[in-house]
């Protein structure tokens, strides 16, 4: 082997550490501290952009109040990350505080009969 063929052997295991192991242990290292910031009463957003608050931590599990009285069990790998209290007031909603659904935002329940029922599923056709 040349000392060419040696130089071009390093250069490509170095690059590829760059581009595939570094960022790998950086996402890693984050995930650790984040779940390590978990307590009770913080605001956190799960991977599938749900916001909660933390009622309980455990050892692989975190339990989430995603509704006022209605608590779920989650992986601590689904808590993609803890929300600052500048976070927390981008919650979803509209500029006046309104929530998704509220009827006073025009949401699921606005009376005109084009949203969904009142079980929540789909509305109901309407007689023209």
């Amino acid at each position: 082997m040349t000392t060419g063929q040696l130089v071009f052997l390093l250069l490509i295991a170095v690059v590829f550490y760059l581009l595939i192991i570094a960022p790998q242990r950086r996402k890693m290292r984050q995930q650790q501290h984040m779940a390590a910031a978990l307590s009770p009463g913080v605001e956190v957003m799960t991977t599938a952009g749900l916001y909660a608050t933390v009622v309980e931590v455990g050892d692989d599990d975190v339990r989430l109040e995603v509704a006022p009285g209605v608590v779920q069990r989650y992986s601590k790998a689904a808590v993609l990350r803890v929300l600052t209290p500048a976070d927390a007031d981008d919650t979803p909603g509209d500029e006046h505080g309104h929530e998704p659904g509220d009827s006073a935002s025009g949401g699921m329940s606005d009376g005109s009969g084009t949203g969904p029922g009142p079980s929540g599923g789909p509305a109901a056709p309407r007689e023209p």
